[in-house]
């Protein structure tokens, strides 16, 4: 195990010691891999490999198992054909990820060009005139998001939001123009999503970017995990306003389910 450990650090010219015990990186075929070595996991070398999807699960068979309505989707197939920006939530292994690349799917053919920018490569693009752009050691998320507003896209796609720069910049992007986005963020439900963004804009500066939000965010979709670990669309929520009152967004619900018609 450690000479495996040695052997993926050495690859990303780096090293484990007692004074730098964790690694996160990808291995030369692309999976996102961490490693826990030394003291902090009782000298027993820790590995996690996020393996990536080799095929794209198609909407339909969302429908087929009654994780999502058929109406949802022809609705969220509109909106994407109408250039929404829209952010994906869910808490871990609710298959964000996994959707994303979904509702991506509905861009093939597409004659507008799509800028994708990751951590770890996991959305698949099948359209002409993309630009696939994944973090390195040296290049991070802000580096390439910043990239990105010079690389005339359409369409932008973050793999996820984790961070206020990540976020400000994103939120940016989305408000200058663009013709349509996507992106993942960790958050229970619609609101939570939002709130979310609202929470990681703070980092970055004491002023109100509420209103940023409304502008940039125009759909939610939310999913959610039963306990057999199936997933599911929970929500599909439309961002119309703020109340200041409440301080809470207001949503138009296109869609809700607790799961009860899933056929998995």
């Amino acid at each position: 195990a450690g000479a495996f450990a040695a052997l993926v650090v050495s690859h990303d010219n780096s090293e484990l010691s007692e004074t730098n015990p964790i690694f996160a990186g990808n291995i030369p075929s692309g999976e996102r891999i961490q490693i826990v070595t030394g003291t902090p996991a009782k000298n027993r070398p820790i590995f996690s490999l996020r393996k990536r999807n080799e095929r794209v699960i198609p909407l339909s068979n969302y429908i087929e198992t009654g994780r999502i309505s058929p109406e949802a989707v022809e609705y969220l197939k509109k909106k994407v054909s109408m250039g929404a920006n829209i952010a994906i939530s869910g808490g871990v292994g609710t298959g964000k990820t996994t959707f994303l690349n979904s509702l991506v799917s509905v861009l093939k053919g597409t004659s507008k060009r799509v800028v994708l920018i990751e951590d770890t490569p996991e959305v698949i693009v099948d359209c002409d005139d993309k630009v696939e752009l994944t973090t390195s050691k040296y290049v991070d998320l802000i580096d390439l998001l910043r990239s990105a507003m010079r690389l005339n896209g359409d369409i932008v796609i973050v793999g996820e939001t984790r961070k206020g720069e990540e976020a400000d910049v994103l939120i940016k992007i989305w408000n200058s123009g663009s013709k349509g986005g996507f992106n993942t963020i960790h958050a229970n439900d619609a609101q939570s999503a939002l709130k979310k963004y609202e929470q990681y804009l703070r980092e970055v500066g004491s002023g109100s970017r509420i209103g940023d939000i409304l502008e940039a965010i125009n759909v939610v979709v939310a999913l959610k995990k039963k306990e057999n670990n199936t997933s599911y669309i929970s929500e599909i929520a439309e961002v119309k306003g703020y109340n200041y009152d409440s301080k809470k967004y207001i949503l138009k619900y296109i869609y809700e389910s607790n799961g009860e018609n899933l056929k998995v």
